[in-house]
């Protein structure tokens, strides 16, 4: 059997029936499937096969006796074929032993007339209901789908299977549970859950942050679950941390570009070498809002990517110990830039901070640069120091261009009366700088850099 992430899998050692046993083959009706990289991933694994054709059969669905099959070999079952409880599954039926097995195991149930329909396609809920039992899923979230609603039975298991960012719903709001699951979808929803790489961005509360707490040296990021993986990095005390997932006194971590597990012995939800940071008043202004939407280039339109980023500097943030006071929460809020200007010293903060995203002519440009307003005063003396701190945090965190600490008489900077700095995260208008702000992944980075930019900036005062 494979690692205990995988022992519990559906369907860890997978074979569809009927595929031929050739594997680690390149499919030749893959190439527009939106799965093809998680099917070449479990072909590559020899854990799912294709047929003789050559064919994948992405678009085809999969069947009950195909589910129960998955099941008994997961867990190393015998599917030795033989009589069966139900009638309508012969002996010789090619999956009778499994579905029989899988019967005896309480893993599968028929139907009250004592048929077990082989051959009916498996639904999205139905999956659902099996991941959910395979993969013991628990945690849920604030999730909802308009097709799904609370007191329906797949209420859960759905929820529980998009909380784990293995399954995603469609941008019409809906998850469509009795759509019958295909090759491609099944084949992502494994790789999923086989892998955090394949694993579905998530916007959803349900990753959090931590802070990592040793009392001496590092914090060994492991390749798995347990201390007989390999090592993969090692954390200082204080780094913070996104958990990607938690189980088993481990958690899946991301730490910057390194991710890997730690126990969670060594995780803390709010950093006690944060030091001057905790219980500070800081204003994270999200560039934009409202009717007025910023620049707009590349498919993408500045206030959002602007409120993305803001919202993860705000988590980061609490979870040290500050409180955060933003100047709007969603994309329909517009605050004239006095109002934004005005809300630091209304609150009586220590820091203001705002995030935009460039735009230029053409795309020659790209990079990040970080503004602040210079005069002589000591608050602009603290407002460059706040400004060099995000921005070196910044570039190392994204990969970009860096474009330096830059002054500017912009109105936020200029009219207020605590240290401050503008960010410019990238540009709309560059291709490569705007796919990196395109990912959730990367604003993921982009708001732990601005976070870790403060905290350096608290800790050196």
């Amino acid at each position: 059997m494979r690692k205990w992430v995988q022992v519990v899998v559906l369907a860890v050692i997978i074979g569809f029936i009927g595929e031929s046993a050739e594997a680690n083959q390149s499919f030749s009706d893959i190439g527009d499937s939106f799965a093809k990289k998680e099917i070449v991933y479990l072909s590559n694994q020899d854990i799912i096969r294709g047929f003789p054709d050559g064919g994948f059969h992405p678009k085809d669905g999969v069947t009950r006796a195909d589910a129960a099959a998955m099941v008994v070999r997961a867990f190393n079952y015998s599917d030795t074929q033989r009589k069966t409880y139900f009638s309508d599954v012969p002996a010789n039926h090619y999956a009778s032993g499994a579905i029989q097995t899988a019967y005896e195991k309480g893993i599968v149930a028929g139907y009250g007339d004592k048929t077990f329909h082989p051959n009916k396609k498996i639904t999205r809920a139905e999956m659902s209901y099996l991941f959910e039992k395979a993969f013991h899923l628990i945690n849920t979230s604030n999730v909802t789908y308009r097709d799904v609603p609370k007191n329906s039975m797949a209420y859960l298991p759905v929820n529980r299977l998009t909380t784990a960012r293995i399954a995603a719903g469609y941008p019409d709001g809906t998850f469509r549970p009795t759509n019958t699951i295909t090759r491609e979808e099944f084949s992502a929803f494994l790789a999923r859950a086989l892998t955090e790489e394949f694993r579905l961005s998530s916007s959803d509360p349900n990753t959090k942050q931590a802070f990592v707490s040793v009392s001496n040296g590092t914090l060994n990021v492991r390749k798995g679950a347990g201390t007989s993986y390999s090592i993969l990095g090692s954390l200082s005390n204080g780094t913070a941390v996104t958990i990607l997932s938690e189980a088993n006194g481990w958690a899946y971590i991301q730490a910057g570009t390194l991710k890997g597990y730690v126990s969670t012995s060594y995780l803390k939800d709010t950093n006690s070498s944060s030091g001057k940071l905790a219980g500070q008043t800081i204003v994270i202004d999200a560039g934009h809002g409202g009717h007025d939407p910023g620049a707009i280039n590349n498919g993408l339109v500045e206030k959002e990517v602007n409120l993305a980023v803001a919202l993860k500097v705000e988590n980061y943030l609490k979870a040290a110990g500050v409180n955060v006071v933003m100047t709007r929460q969603d994309n329909n809020t517009f605050l004239s830039l006095d109002e934004r200007s005005s809300i630091a010293q209304n609150v009586n903060a220590s820091s203001f901070i705002s995030i935009h995203s460039n735009n230029y002519l053409n795309g020659s440009a790209s990079g990040t640069e970080t503004y602040y307003y210079a005069a002589a005063s000591q608050v602009s003396i603290e407002s460059q120091r706040l400004a060099e701190a995000i921005q070196k945090r910044l570039v190392a965190a994204l990969g970009t261009y860096d474009r330096g600490v830059k002054t500017a008489g912009f109105y936020v900077l200029k009219n207020n009366s605590v240290p401050s700095s503008l960010v410019e995260l990238g540009f709309l208008s560059n291709s490569g700088d705007a796919a990196k702000l395109a990912s959730d992944a990367v604003r993921e980075k982009a708001g732990q850099a601005i976070y870790l930019g403060i905290k350096d900036y608290y800790e050196n005062k």
